[in-house]
């Protein structure tokens, strides 16, 4: 498969801000706020590397998707070690357990006599257990670090507790609900608010609420997130040390279903991904950082933070994901999220890395 390039350009990009570090002068960091950093994330940070075999019978259905899904990441705790501030959770809903237990690409893999189990990242016995999994499409793309969602709660949790005095730690959560068509395999639950609650709770199980900046936290006594946001202000980062907070990119029909019966994200775990217009609005997620550059700046300027992708997907060449890196520096957003920050292990497939 020729899914490898190579990159013809130099990294020379002056643009003051370090890839891996938050982005907060020492002499003055009890004058900064929560909105006053700049950090680096992964995409799918829970995903790990697709067995040749089975990408080539991918390949042969759909090239690009082939491509696309083509990348994958070190475990959590390197992650973190490393310097990155956020990472990116898919859930998929499988209340009864075993949903996901006998994937079409397992039988696929054993047509080549290949042992598949936890060492390459697929935990059957975990996809027994009733609760919500990860992974990152049914069937053929499920190799992971941690298989079910309460399992990367550990890993996060447990990293935090070896790292008390850690910069703040923001955890982007995707809900599955599609399939790919060609694949005649398991169809996704939709999920309803019930399922919704099960989120928030299975997180509250693992961390501790003290470690948790949620909604509440940040709203106080103002009328709305979106007016404590932009008039209030966010905590001091200073007290935001060892803290860990959840944003929820969702669909509008997902956002809308989370947000029923909690105006202004009361009593809930996460925030949520509103249009500004909204009262819920606090953290954006607006991952067309060319394109939508003025709309980034202008949302940092009025005081929500905002999450932007530097790549995205494996189907850009190193030039256009420069160009584009560049672009989500110079908008000002808060967090970027990348598939080739500094010492990823994709730049083996694509001969790229985000400039130091």
């Amino acid at each position: 498969m020729k899914l490898k390039q190579t990159l013809g350009i130099a990294f020379v990009l002056c643009v003051g801000l370090s890839a891996l570090k938050i982005n907060a002068a020492t002499d003055s960091e009890n004058n900064k706020r929560l909105n006053d950093i700049t950090i680096i994330g992964s995409h799918n940070s829970y995903k790990r590397k697709i067995p040749v075999e089975l990408l080539a019978h991918i390949e042969n259905h759909n090239a690009k998707l082939a491509r696309s899904i083509n990348y994958y990441h070190y475990d959590l705790y390197s992650q973190l070690d490393s310097g990155l501030r956020q990472l990116e959770i898919d859930v998929l809903a499988d209340p009864d357990g075993g949903l996901y237990e006998n994937p079409l690409a397992i039988k696929i893999l054993k047509e080549f006599d290949k042992t598949i189990g936890e060492q390459q990242g697929f935990y059957q016995n975990a996809m027994l257990a009733s609760g919500m999994k990860v992974l990152h499409i049914p069937d053929i793309d499920l190799f992971t670090h941690c298989a079910t969602f309460q399992l990367c709660m550990q890993q996060i949790n447990n990293w935090s507790d070896e790292n008390p005095a850690h910069e703040p730690l923001f955890i982007l959560i995707n809900i599955k609900e599609n399939a790919v068509d060609w694949v005649n395999g398991v169809k996704p639950i939709i999920f309803d608010s019930a399922m919704f609650d099960k989120l928030d709770a299975e997180i509250l199980e693992v961390l501790p609420r003290e470690k948790l900046l949620l909604p509440d936290d940040v709203r106080g006594k103002s009328k709305s997130l979106k007016q404590a946001v932009t008039t209030n202000g966010w905590p001091a980062l200073e007290d935001s040390r060892g803290k860990i907070i959840f944003i929820f990119d969702g669909k509008p029909r997902q956002a809308n279903i989370y947000r029923e019966g909690h105006s202004s994200l009361s009593g809930r775990v996460m925030f949520a991904a509103f249009d500004e217009s909204q009262q819920e609005a606090a953290i954006m997620v607006v991952n067309k950082p060319i394109e939508e550059q003025e709309r980034i700046k202008r949302l940092v300027t009025e005081g929500f933070i905002v999450r932007t992708r530097s790549d995205a997907g494996m189907n850009e060449s190193p030039e256009q994901m420069l160009r584009r890196y560049q672009a989500a520096v110079s908008s000002g957003a808060q967090i970027i999220s990348s598939d080739f920050y500094p010492g990823s292990p994709n730049r083996e497939i694509i001969d790229y890395a985000l400039p130091r």
